[in-house]
């Protein structure tokens, strides 16, 4: 199977940070919030080898190919 880079972007990363603080301490649930933290990067994973399950964004910047899990 075809393995290709997926990068995560400081953005996306500082967004995940703040879903897990928000869940972790306004929520107070420590345990949901690294288990969803957890999901995000999975999926992460999940396009590292299956790129076909994402779908292509267009109009994003000066990057080569951005996609968007569904």
């Amino acid at each position: 199977m075809k393995q290709y880079r997926v990068e995560i972007t400081d953005r996306a990363l500082k967004d995940m940070e703040e879903i897990y603080t928000y869940i972790a301490d306004q929520l107070q649930a420590p345990e949901n919030a690294i288990r969803q933290y957890n999901r995000i990067a999975d999926a992460k994973r999940t396009l590292d080898f299956a790129r076909v399950l994402s779908k292509l964004l267009t109009g994003i910047g000066p990057v080569t190919e951005v996609r968007k899990i569904p």
